[in-house]
């Protein structure tokens, strides 16, 4: 871009300057004008100006509230929105009133002078201190005056029902906000000890929380009880009762009251002569007791009363379960034991080469053993309960049969008799010593008798009727004793209680290799 300008020589004039400087200067504005420039920073703040006239005075505006200390209510006239009237008259109890503009509303608040309230000042404390005071109930009767703190407006029929002489009514409808709490000045803490209701509502129950310990203290006698309900000590760690006497949980009499306790760990119970851990329950030392009693030729006594003793359990186990009771001698022998599969040993005290001593006589209870199977013999269909003997078997056996309906169990055409069936003989018949196993074996039951016997073995069976006269549930046999002479045959003796079904003997065949007619032998006896 190009434009004229005049330049000024030395010979010009101050009018020829001044022309030239005009029109150069239009020059550039004519034909040089550029785009905008950034604005500049802002300048440093001016000198304070000179203060102004006053002001018009504006109108004059409402009074402050008043304060009316009087027996009767303050004039209307004389009252204005926000007033306030205490009614110090006989009756009025210094109660608090706010004029609305209309009429005065009581504010459920009242001012009670020194009349209620006095001041005890230097009072001692602890060490001896004088430098405390204390805010009384200094009425001229103070027993008749309670202190009530209530979010409500009470009434004199509900401010104080029980008459307590301390009482907090707190609004428990909507939320449940700690009744009365305990903090000390230099913590603060949102946690504090404090009393609160466990529920909202109506109901009356009632919680106290401690973030830390609590201990409960008593110089004589202390006692907690639950008359209308359930009484719970609750502990996520130790629970511990201590007394540097005797201590003794009693429980209320009646066919309803228990007692109990329970806990996923250990019960432990300590005494001088006495003691139950997770090993057993020990009593020593023992001198005398109720139904417990020691002495040089009586080690316990159990009085006959009621049960005696009772262990029960429920389930099985095999024939070496865990035992329920044991009972041994000084030398640690076994000489009763009764484990849970319903099998009972009575055991020879002294050694013989077995740590529980020798097993004299064992009785085992079959329970539920299955009376519905049969077999066909001579055109009739039989019913039977199976019992295995074996090394392991008792000598004394009892059968529980289980079945539907007692008329339908038959043996060879009659009613109410089945067969006892036998299998597995192992280890029945000592042949070194030439010794068998003896067997009685018990049908419990009310109604069924045993009508004979099936032995089973491999390769065949060997059946013998038991011919009883009687047809009754009580003219039957019950009692069938076995006794092992060889490795393939056994005597049989079934016992009948009447005369006139006498009792029944015979041999019966163990395995298929006797020769001859099983049960061929007598068929009666004494």
């Amino acid at each position: 871009m190009s434009f004229n300008v005049k330049y000024i020589f030395p010979g010009d004039d101050k009018n020829q300057i001044l022309s030239k400087v005009n029109y150069n200067f239009a020059q550039i504005l004519f034909n040089a004008i550029g785009e905008k420039g950034p604005i500049g920073e802002i300048g440093p703040t001016g000198i304070i100006g000179e203060v102004g006239t006053d002001g018009e005075i504006g109108a004059t505006g409402n009074r402050a509230s008043n304060w009316f200390f009087s027996i009767a209510e303050p004039p209307i006239a004389d009252s204005q929105k926000n007033d306030i009237w205490i009614n110090v008259g006989p009756t009025g109890a210094q109660k608090v009133y706010v004029f609305d503009g209309t009429t005065w509303d009581y504010t459920g608040e009242t001012i009670l002078g020194d009349s209620t309230f006095g001041l005890l000042t230097e009072i001692q404390g602890p060490g001896g201190s004088t430098t405390h005071n204390a805010i009384d109930i200094s009425n001229p009767t103070p027993s008749n005056v309670t202190f009530v703190f209530s979010d409500s407006v009470g009434t004199t029929s509900n401010i104080n029902p029980n008459l307590a002489k301390f009482l907090v009514a707190t609004d428990a409808s909507t939320s449940n906000f700690p009744i009365l709490g305990f903090d000390k000045t230099f913590v603060g803490s949102s946690t504090i000890p404090s009393f609160s209701w466990e529920s909202i509502g109506q109901g009356y129950e009632l919680g106290f929380s401690t973030p830390g310990n609590l201990v409960l203290s008593s110089g004589l006698t202390a006692a907690f009880s639950a008359t209308g309900g359930t009484a719970t000590l609750l502990s996520s760690g130790l629970l511990s009762i201590q007394s540097n006497a005797s201590v003794s949980f009693e429980n209320a009499t009646g066919a309803s009251a228990s007692a109990s306790f329970s806990t996923p760990n250990i019960i432990t119970f300590s005494a001088s002569n006495k003691q139950l851990t997770a090993s057993g329950l020990s009593y020593l030392n023992l001198t005398s007791g109720a139904g417990i009693t020691a002495s040089s030729s009586e080690l316990v006594q159990v009085y006959s009363a009621g049960n005696g003793m009772l262990l029960e359990t429920t389930g099985s186990a095999g024939a070496s379960g865990a035992a329920l009771a044991t009972f041994v001698n000084s030398s640690g022998y076994t000489i009763l034991e009764s484990r849970s599969n319903n099998f009972n040993v009575v055991g020879q005290s002294g050694p013989s080469g077995s740590a529980s001593g020798r097993f004299v006589r064992a009785a085992q209870a079959l329970t539920n053993v299955s009376a519905s199977s049969t077999f066909t013999r001579s055109g009739f269909t039989n019913n039977y309960v199976p019992v295995s003997l074996t090394s392991s078997s008792s000598g004394i056996i009892y059968v529980v049969p289980k079945y539907v309906s007692a008329s339908s169990i038959y043996s060879d055409g009659k009613q109410y008799r089945l067969y006892l069936q036998l299998t597995g003989f192992t280890n029945t018949w000592d042949a070194i010593s030439q010794e068998g196993r003896v067997f009685d074996i018990f049908l419990e039951d009310d109604t069924l008798c045993f009508g004979g016997i099936r032995t089973v073995y491999p390769g065949g069976a060997s059946n013998v009727q038991i011919g009883d006269i009687s047809t009754s549930a009580t003219g039957g046999c019950r009692h069938i004793r076995i006794t092992t002479v060889s490795n393939e045959t056994a005597f049989y003796y079934a016992l009948t209680p009447k005369l006139s079904s006498p009792s029944r003997c015979g041999y019966i065949a163990l395995t298929s290799t006797v020769s001859g007619t099983p049960g061929g032998g007598p068929t009666s006896g004494a």
